[in-house]
């Protein structure tokens, strides 16, 4: 999914690369900006877009994922409203939109 914002990088957690643990057991892409609420955002090209997921983190604590409700092009969103939700065998949890703007494009492999 990517959506149209502005990134406000004071309401967003990014790793901390000097935790040795970090680096021994996971690779942190240094382009991410993380949220608590473990979704991520992509800078593009295009400095008016992002690309919004989820963080490996949340897709290894939900196991497998058995449907994902993602919303329309064109729809709106406030930061932090939700904006999906991803169900999987252990729970369903919302998405929440970490900035605030238009939907342009969904992954559709994903929608469904």
């Amino acid at each position: 999914m990517r959506l149209t914002g502005t990134v406000r990088t004071d309401n967003l957690r990014l790793a901390n690369p000097d935790r040795k643990t970090v680096h021994e057991m996971s690779k942190i892409p240094d382009n991410l900006h993380y949220t608590e609420e473990h979704e991520y955002i992509k800078p593009t090209e295009d400095p008016g877009v992002v690309v919004v997921g989820i963080t490996d983190y949340a897709q290894g604590e939900l196991g497998d994922v058995v449907y994902v409700d993602l919303p329309e092009v064109g729809a709106t969103f406030g930061q932090m409203d939700v904006f999906g939700t991803i169900e999987a065998v252990k729970a369903v949890s919302e998405l929440f939109c970490p900035v605030a703007g238009e939907v342009i494009e969904i992954n559709a492999e994903l929608d469904g």
